[in-house]
């Protein structure tokens, strides 16, 4: 059995109806003691309900699950079905699991406003992955919930293109999408290769920025300032994958094809990188960089500027709607 398995549940005559075991993100657990026990309460998210109130009890010795962790909560069909709060037989810590769609776990106020859009955009994705590869991106946050609140979260630049929250998922979103539609037909392309690398190519941007109250502005952190997100993604990947057993990772040139497709730049080689040799680290550097184009644009639209404007970012004038303009006349 494993560490994350549950101890048997109570008699079926002491819990008449059928317990289900439900995946749930712990939001904000609480406990005080009773007696000989911990008695718990949290609000939780529950994958397709939504929030809810969860009550539960353990040994005192037991660990408390930390905020944003997952858990399995055994719970019986027709508390589940209600909506009062609800009274579980057990909870403990979810084993990883490839099969879950991690956006589908969080609440709607980690995703913000567009929550709905960007759960569907991302399955979209998530469904073109095979097992091994969804284990690998589950491991980075399966057991790191402020990794991925942050990743959802977090600014994809200080102060360029997608410099606002949840920036950073718009963009990876962005850089899959047109990857996958510039690639498309393209039997040289690993279409998978492309999804993992486009999704998780600015991963370490989830532990770049944080925000100086004194001084009101975004500055870096001190991982920032030293390790950057470059490294900061390769080391998190590295760590992710010696999570798994052997049997359920991607297979060793996959796993060197995402890292490479992340990492190749046009760096001489005695800095020790590589320049781009696949062709989806070719595809990904070009959509990457026209994603923060375009998304620079857009902000100049939003604005209200005139077409024409200079963009210090671009190092050039843009203009748009000029093929509406051509068609109105």
């Amino acid at each position: 059995m494993s560490a994350y398995e549950p101890p048997a549940l109570m008699p079926a005559t002491a819990c008449p109806g059928v317990a289900r075991h439900v995946l749930v993100r712990l939001l904000r657990p609480r406990g005080v003691p009773d007696g000989g026990r911990r008695r718990l309460r949290a609000e939780v998210w529950v994958p397709g309900q939504g929030t809810r109130t969860l009550h539960w009890s353990q040994p005192l010795r037991a660990d408390t699950l930390a905020p944003g962790r997952l858990a399995r909560a055994a719970i019986v069909e027709a508390d589940l079905a209600a909506t009062a709060p609800i009274e579980a037989l057990r909870v403990w810590p979810a084993a990883l699991a490839a099969d879950v769609d991690l956006l589908q776990t969080v609440p709607d106020a980690w995703l913000g406003p567009q929550a709905a859009h960007t759960r569907a955009a991302f399955a979209l994705l998530w469904q073109r992955l095979s097992e091994p590869m969804r284990a690998w991106f589950n491991a980075l946050f399966w057991r790191h919930p402020q990794r991925l609140w942050a990743f959802v979260q977090a600014r994809a630049s200080l102060q360029h293109h997608h410099a606002r929250a949840h920036g950073l998922l718009q963009h990876s979103l962005d850089c899959a999408q047109r990857a996958l539609r510039l690639a498309a037909g393209d039997p040289s392309v690993d279409a998978e290769v492309l999804i993992m690398a486009a999704l998780l190519h600015d991963l370490g941007k989830a532990d770049e920025y944080r925000w100086d109250a004194a001084q009101r502005r975004w500055r870096l952190t001190l991982r920032g300032e030293l390790i950057g997100h470059r490294l900061s993604t390769l080391q998190w990947m590295t760590e992710a994958l010696a999570e798994l057993p052997l049997a359920s990772r991607p297979q060793a040139l996959r796993e060197m094809a995402v890292h490479h497709a992340i990492h190749a730049c046009w760096a001489p080689d005695w800095v020790g990188l590589r320049r781009p040799r696949t062709p989806e680290a070719l595809v990904l550097g070009s959509v990457d960089a026209l994603s923060g184009q375009i998304d620079l644009i857009e902000q100049c639209r939003a604005r209200g500027a005139p077409a024409g404007r200079y963009v210090p970012a671009l190092g050039t004038r843009v203009y748009w709607g000029l093929g509406a303009s051509a068609t109105a006349t």
